[in-house]
């Protein structure tokens, strides 16, 4: 069931207990005149049938044809119903509201819809009033004066105050009808922002991607291919037969160790390639101590590194585990390149509201800024989801620390990554496909 026809089951049922409970109040309250019979109960249960039989399918169906259906139906039943019993004139009271509801906004047809119920109760009393005599005294019980007043002035008030409720209802609905369409309007507008601003994240991805195949794998690619032709060259002057320049390369350019400077290239892509694919393929649930530690754990099979993990087991943020596992292997991807360490340290803690990610090295470490030590994009990511950055060295041939630091809890709904980001467990399965 959807939120439309929800509300339109609600109303039913909202009218449903309004129209019984006025009957049932309208049927006790004859009860209290003088004498005391039940001819009021044929002609209001009347009106009330008719209600369930049209009035319900009017509100279940929001068909105007059948709006106008219980309305024509009200108008020939009530001039009946109301001069059997003079009492059933009060359920004007739940039937005008019901009109105004069923034919909101249109203005124009409530109002004749009003005039028309008035006018059918007012004939229904004048025709009470012309025709009814007390059996026991031959004479009609209402004097001139109440004739007029019941005839006239009562029916006239009901109307004015009918119309003039309507219109005041009329407004009231268009003004919130106004505010909701003024909130789907806000709510499309924050949708395109969003699809808009995931575009652009998308965008900026793929040129940070575009950027660092080209400045990696396809610069090894391009060196690769100029050995490979060295190779062949090598191989041609190896089967000539004489000839001072083909004995010449082969003095010069051993072809064994161009093959061993290809197949350092071929592992270099390999390792470049599996990094990248870990630091951008979703991966299937792991927790986040488990995914740290096998990061560490294959970084120290690939490399001969020793790596030694302390990894908290509080309850992180979604996006503070993807920021760290993409910092963490950003960061030993770094290592692999330029620090030429025996020894990396991987420590996550949580303490103060604050979860701390903290990479050390024993390499070479740097004198220049932050931004000149190979890691790119890593910062801004960082800073776009609220953290803090900073990579610190005591000097030349002492190591560098890189520190990452998220909040434990998010500062607003809105600052949740995309759902598209990994979970906890980043780069489990991308690494293994990689293997």
């Amino acid at each position: 069931m959807d939120v439309r026809q929800a509300v339109t089951k609600s109303s039913v049922r909202g009218w449903d207990i309004f129209v019984g409970a006025f009957v049932v109040v309208l049927g006790l309250f004859t009860q209290t005149a003088e004498p005391h019979t039940l001819d009021w109960a044929i002609p209001l249960g009347a009106v009330a049938l008719w209600y369930l039989l049209a009035g319900r399918r009017a509100l279940s169906t929001r068909d105007t044809r059948w709006a106008v259906a219980y309305v024509l139906g009200n108008v020939a039943l009530l001039p009946w119903a109301v001069c059997e019993q003079p009492w059933v004139a009060p359920t004007q009271g739940f039937i005008l509201p019901l009109v105004w509801w069923l034919f909101l906004p249109n203005r124009r047809w409530p109002v004749i819809a009003t005039v028309a119920t008035a006018v059918a109760s007012a004939t229904g009393l004048l025709l009470f009033a012309l025709t009814w005599t007390d059996p026991t005294t031959g004479t009609h019980p209402w004097s001139t004066g109440v004739t007029v007043i019941m005839v006239v002035a009562i029916p006239l008030v009901i109307l004015i105050v009918g119309i003039v409720a309507g219109t005041f209802v009329d407004q009231v609905f268009r003004w919130g009808q106004e505010r909701v369409d003024l909130v789907e309007d806000l709510r499309a507008t924050e949708g395109q922002r969003i699809a808009l601003e995931r575009e652009a994240a998308v965008s900026d991805e793929r040129l940070r991607l575009s950027q660092e195949i080209h400045d990696t794998i396809a610069q090894d690619l391009a060196g690769l291919r100029f050995l490979v032709q060295r190779a062949q060259r090598q191989a041609e002057g190896l089967e000539g037969r004489g000839g001072a320049t083909d004995r010449a390369v082969r003095t010069s350019e051993p072809i064994g160790r161009t093959l061993d400077m290809i197949s350092t290239a071929v592992d270099s892509v390999l390792a470049e390639a599996r990094e990248l694919i870990a630091a951008t393929s979703p991966v299937p649930d792991s927790t986040f101590k488990e995914t740290m530690e096998r990061i560490g754990h294959r970084f120290a099979e690939d490399s001969n590194i020793v790596v030694d993990s302390d990894v908290t087991d509080a309850r992180l943020t979604r996006e503070a585990e993807v920021v760290f596992i993409r910092c963490l292997q950003e960061g030993l991807s770094n290592v692999r390149k330029h620090a030429g360490v025996t020894r990396v340290t991987i420590d996550v803690a949580a303490a103060g509201g604050i979860a701390a990610m903290t990479l050390a090295d024993d390499g070479v470490g740097f004198v220049d800024d932050a931004t000149n030590v190979g890691l790119p994009g890593m910062a801004e990511r960082i800073e776009q989801a609220g953290g803090r950055f900073s990579v610190a060295s005591p000097g030349p041939d002492r190591g560098a620390v890189v520190r990452v630091e998220m909040p434990l809890h998010p500062a607003s709904p809105h600052e949740a990554p995309d759902a598209a980001a990994p979970t906890a467990s980043a780069a489990d399965s991308s690494e293994e496909a990689t293997r």
